[in-house]
């Protein structure tokens, strides 16, 4: 049974009601928290989590506001009705807070980008709740003795506390399988790591019939799929690229690009740095410096003809003698495809899972621990394969740089309509994972590579009819804002103030697109970029590469 929570404030007291009909006023977080322990039986939500708890923790004292925000195991809180029976409490932010015994999960964090921004009543809530829990059930997440299901943090914890999930899990190689000689490439695979391609090659408006989105079917998933066991693998370190290297089953190396400018598809190329000082990695050109990649990124560019690698030292594997390899994650990637059929939350969920499962291949916990299922070289092998998919996708389709306005990790925008990857061409190819297909056009405006807004894609509080609309009223102004109300959460009090005192304070929190701040957003270079709202819904903006 799901029993939905919701707060609010007024008149200095906390209101707190349930879908049981239980309801509390007070401005004693003692109070809160035992009504809160106590009413109400099985799986607690809240459509916000943070928000929810914001105006109760506000109440608390500091010290355990902090103890709050470092997971501490230990922390109790005074119960006032009975003392010597103090409170546990322990929260992941807009995950998981527990209460005693008592666990509330946020529904927020498993709706899609448009519904959670959008309002929901207490009784949604608990509707929406209870299709998820329902579905779970249908795609396979029972617990072992068909047990219910106990957790509602996320599709994977869900899946990890499943009996499937629990199977799964002893399956799976990681870093702690490999032996020790071998850790130095599990070291060169965390620093070839973590650069999934998000650029924005144009910026402006794309009316409807002049842009088309295309996105790459469960991409991680089959990635994933194609990884082998790295514990049926040899390993060794070279530092030659010779055949025997280039013939390896995955490698990771460490060297240097030089990717030529004048190569005809030079602006394809999935190579992407760390720039220092910058949170964004860069799609350069030039002469590189020395730095760590996948072997695959190396045969790519240097089959395309888009520049040459010198190697300093590489770390290679090739099937055991007499060993047949095993792929750990094909038949669980090819399952959950086949159940996106289910229904389209099924296929959510589905989704969000696959991509769950390859994010705990790198997963570094809240408390600073490694993952159990941590597995750096076949996590990097993933995302810089679907990079060289795209880059394939690109050039296999004579896309010109001048058509390609983002890449957005496993799907571009693009001003080419491809007819073949439509929806209704009889040669249609995206009939399974990895494929490729023409989403359709829509009115879209590009700003930077994380800001692109279109009917089904809100980045922040805004959404395209927002931004259109101030344009409209100020067409020569720099900044757009608009006010929000809203409580600050004990996170944002942490981060965004530096001060945990201000956890559930009430808040007219203003909304902005700045366009004097675009430059540095940016991943590519641009000799100039919109400077009033007019520009940017009138105006396009290329880019090139960074040159090193």
């Amino acid at each position: 049974m799901i029993v939905g929570f919701e707060s609010w404030t007024d008149d200095n007291q906390v209101y707190i009601r349930n879908t049981n009909g239980d309801f509390i006023a007070s401005n004693n977080a003692g109070e809160l928290i035992r009504f809160m322990r106590y009413k109400g039986s099985g799986m607690k939500v809240a459509f916000n989590l943070d928000e929810f708890l914001a105006p109760i923790f506000r109440l608390m004292p500091k010290e355990t506001l902090d103890r709050l925000s470092k997971f501490d195991g230990d922390l109790k809180y005074p119960d006032p009705v009975r003392p010597s029976d103090p409170t546990e409490l322990f929260y992941l932010s807009e995950r998981m807070f527990r209460a005693g015994r008592s666990h509330f999960y946020g529904l927020r964090e498993w709706l899609d980008r448009a519904e959670r921004n959008s309002k929901w009543t207490l009784e949604e809530t608990v509707e929406r709740a209870d299709e998820i829990l329902a579905t779970e059930y249908r795609i396979g997440m029972k617990r072992p003795s068909n047990q219910p299901i106990r957790k509602f943090t996320s599709p994977i914890a869900v899946f990890e506390d499943s009996e499937w999930g629990m199977e799964f899990c002893k399956s799976l190689p990681t870093i702690y399988d490999l032996p020790d000689d071998v850790l130095e490439m599990v070291e060169f695979a965390s620093k070839a790591d973590g650069r999934e391609w998000v650029s924005a090659h144009q910026v402006g408006m794309f009316p409807e019939g002049t842009i088309w989105d295309y996105d790459r079917a469960s991409a991680y998933g089959y990635e994933a799929s194609q990884l082998p066991d790295t514990r049926d693998l040899d390993y060794w370190k070279s530092t030659k690229l010779g055949p025997k290297e280039t013939s390896a089953t995955l490698g990771v190396v460490h060297g240097r690009f030089t990717l030529e400018n004048t190569a005809p598809y030079s602006y394809a190329s999935p190579i992407m740095v760390k720039r220092e000082g910058q949170d964004l990695p860069c799609l350069p050109i030039g002469k590189l410096l020395p730095d760590y990649y996948t072997l695959d990124e190396v045969k790519h560019i240097q089959n395309y003809g888009l520049g040459t690698f010198k190697l300093i030292a590489g770390w290679f594997g090739k099937p055991k003698p007499g060993v047949e390899v095993r792929y750990p994650f094909r038949a669980i990637m090819n399952r959950l495809y086949d159940m996106r059929e289910v229904s389209p939350l099924a296929g959510r969920l589905c989704k969000s899972l696959a991509v769950q499962i390859v994010g705990k291949l790198a997963e570094t916990r809240a408390t600073g621990e490694l993952g159990k299922w941590r597995n750096d070289i076949l996590h990097c092998m993933v995302v810089a394969r679907n990079r060289i998919a795209v880059s394939r996708f690109l050039i296999g389709n004579g896309v010109r740089p001048e058509q390609v306005v983002c890449i957005q990790t496993d799907g571009c925008k693009l001003t080419k309509d491809l007819v073949n990857f439509s929806k209704l061409a009889e040669n249609h190819k995206a009939n399974g994972m990895g494929s490729w297909l023409n989403t359709g056009s829509d009115d879209t405006l590009i700003i930077s590579p994380f800001k692109v807004y279109a009917k089904s894609n809100r980045p922040s509080e805004f959404d395209l009819s927002d931004l259109k609309r101030l344009v409209s009223e100020h067409p020569m102004a720099q900044r757009y804002s608009k006010t929000n109300t809203h409580r600050i959460t004990l996170i944002q009090a942490l981060r965004n103030y530096q001060d945990i005192t201000r956890t559930g304070e009430l808040i007219q929190a203003p909304t902005s697109l700045d366009l004097m701040t675009l430059d540095v957003e940016q991943n590519r270079l641009f000799d100039r970029l919109p400077q009033t709202g007019r520009q940017l819904l009138e105006g396009k903006f290329e880019s090139s590469p960074v040159i090193f």
